[in-house]
């Protein structure tokens, strides 16, 4: 390679690199990468596999290949896992050393379990691993160059700088996301927080109707907190988060509104179909005993839903809200442990059983 060619090679790795750590969307970086190993290796199909650390597994999350090829469609194996060690990219992760193999298909290591799903049979391969600071983030898999040759060691060196910095893009974008995420919730239980809810809720009503809003408030609390102490009741509203979370829905918004005061918002949802998602949670609240993890008795804790169904109770956020308070108050006045709907103010009331 003469000096002209070294130099415009390097300008293109820089270009590269700059497509590659110009943005924190995890998404646009995964793109960024592939579309530069494109550029430097002619490769027939790239993947993109980013390391599940809870589940110590790699999962696909970007492939990419020549179109006329017909190879390699992101939708036959984007999502799929691989478990730690399994295939060419497992013994990669685990290691954390990069491979250059000239014929992957007769590798010991090969995973054939996906090249029969594709129909894309690797011959030359370069898998390189994903580090930063010590932190394995994932793998990069270049199969197969079209003209057929092997890939040679300046290849290997030029996907393993960019993947280099790839690692650093992704570490940024998973931080980025992580205090973004921070910031709109509740560290208690993991729900919304009032400024996501507050965001979200005008957002959601632009959409158009119905929308409901629940506003929940826990009966005999500040009994409980006065007779257990602040760490019983702590443990108390994370626990009635996570019942909350799980009877909702998907594209419901669930938040701790402050307190022991929560607030549901259920997007395509009539006031009808919204008492009973609210009766669903005042029943599951009702129905436990003790609290999670401890024989601390909760039995008298009940709680009070409010409902209110825009447009038919309001027509803004603001409004919405207070027609699902003024339900909510309006239970807590009749007895608690219920549920109401705005307006009409009627109510259906379950006794708790004592526990």
């Amino acid at each position: 390679m003469n000096l002209e060619d070294q130099l415009a090679e390097l300008s293109a790795i820089h270009r590269s690199l700059r497509a590659v750590t110009s943005t924190l969307e995890l998404p646009e970086i995964l793109r960024a990468v592939l579309e530069s190993i494109k550029e430097f290796t002619a490769a027939e199909a790239l993947s993109l596999l980013l390391h599940d650390r809870d589940r110590d597994e790699l999962v696909f999350a970007a492939t990419d290949t020549l179109r006329e090829n017909a190879l390699l469609e992101p939708n036959l194996i984007e999502g799929e896992r691989l478990r730690s060690g399994q295939g060419i990219a497992g013994w990669v992760a685990r290691h954390r050393e990069a491979v250059r193999l000239d014929d992957a298909s007769h590798d010991p290591r090969h995973y054939a379990v996906l090249a029969e799903r594709t129909g894309l049979r690797p011959r030359s391969m370069l898998c390189v691993p994903l580090v930063h600071r010590e932190t394995l983030l994932g793998v990069i898999e270049v199969i197969n160059k079209l003209d057929g040759s092997p890939f040679t060691e300046e290849e290997l060196r030029l996907v393993q700088t960019l993947a280099d910095h790839a690692a650093i893009a992704i570490a940024n974008a998973s931080a980025y996301r992580e205090a973004r995420v921070a910031a709109i919730t509740d560290d208690l239980t993991g729900l919304a927080n009032t400024r996501r809810f507050n965001s979200v809720l005008p957002e959601l009503m632009a959409c158009g109707g119905p929308l409901s809003l629940l506003m929940l408030d826990l009966d005999n609390f500040k009994a409980l907190v006065d007779s257990r102490g602040h760490l019983v009741g702590s443990r108390t509203i994370g626990f009635v988060g996570r019942i909350i979370a799980g009877v909702l829905r998907p594209g419901d918004v669930a938040a701790r509104f402050g307190g022991d005061e929560f607030v549901v918002i259920l997007p395509r949802t009539d006031t009808a179909a919204a008492a009973g998602v609210a009766e669903s949670i005042r029943a599951a609240i009702a129905g436990v005993s003790t609290l999670e993890g401890t024989d601390v008795d909760i039995s008298g804790v009940t709680a009070s839903v409010g409902v209110a169904t825009f447009p038919d109770h309001a027509a803004d956020a603001e409004a919405l809200f207070r027609a699902a308070d003024a339900a909510m108050y309006a239970v807590k006045r009749d007895g608690k442990n219920a549920v109401a709907l705005a307006a009409q103010q009627t109510s259906r009331r379950t006794p708790k059983q004592p526990g």
